[in-house]
């Protein structure tokens, strides 16, 4: 838990301030536009996503002449190759649904990076050079920390304002996703979105030695419902008292 390496602890702080800045930037350039010019850059991240994906397992698949189980879409951070494409070309009550689903899922994979980044991008951090056989190192450092920037986007756009009502846009997509991704992870035996063990915390793993793994699958799916709700009620409650002081 936090266990940073040293390559971490310095590229993290300058990616950082490099979205806080290209943040600024967007919005500053964007503040009087319509939505759609907004979208413009929510759908350059989303396609850039896609395309990396698939650039990545072709090189997988040219390799070793197929597709191993373990890339297979159904990791956490994967899901966002799908709410950011939603979130960026559709409108409408599924427009919303990936907005909200985008925002609150990224704020959760910022902290799941943020506590234990090894766990989420490796050592990736340890070979940044931007050379083609580098790929994979560069392709795993840049994929979350585009899904760090995307929520932050969306938010400072203002294409999306969190709210606690907006539950039920994020926790019927997340579920139909994540019961895929446990059934698809007990068929292959591979930990999508940590079903089988957690890479993050350790204390939730001592749940399937003293209760069984169906005990564990269940306090995953309440943790999750439990993350969701706090962060669009704590985000609901920053924005608007935020937005009330202004007025």
């Amino acid at each position: 838990m936090f266990n940073w390496t040293d390559t971490q602890e310095f590229c993290f702080p300058i990616t950082i301030i490099v979205i806080v800045v290209l943040t600024i930037i967007l919005t500053f350039l964007l503040k009087n536009k319509s939505e759609r010019i907004k979208l413009i850059p929510l759908k350059f991240i989303s396609l850039l996503l896609i395309i990396a994906e698939i650039v990545k397992l072709v090189r997988i698949y040219n390799s070793v002449g197929l597709i191993p189980s373990q890339y297979w879409p159904f990791q956490f951070c994967s899901m966002f190759l799908v709410w950011f494409f939603i979130a960026s070309f559709f409108k409408g009550k599924i427009g919303k649904a990936g907005l909200a689903t985008s925002f609150v899922c990224g704020v959760m994979a910022f902290i799941c990076f943020m506590i234990s980044p090894v766990s989420v991008i490796g050592n990736a951090t340890d070979n940044l050079s931007l050379v083609w056989s580098n790929f994979d190192n560069l392709h795993t450092f840049f994929y979350h920390w585009l899904i760090v920037l995307f929520p932050i986007l969306i938010v400072a756009l203002k294409l999306y304002n969190p709210k606690f009502s907006d539950r039920k846009f994020v926790l019927i997509p997340f579920y139909i996703y994540a019961t895929v991704s446990v059934i698809m992870a007990n068929k292959y035996e591979q930990n999508y979105i940590m079903i089988l063990r957690n890479t993050v915390i350790d204390w939730p793993n001592h749940i399937i030695i003293d209760a069984g793994y169906w005990a564990y699958l269940l306090f995953m799916y309440a943790f999750a419902l439990l993350s969701i709700l706090l962060v669009l009620a704590f985000f609901d409650f920053i924005l608007k008292d935020s937005s009330t002081e202004k007025s």
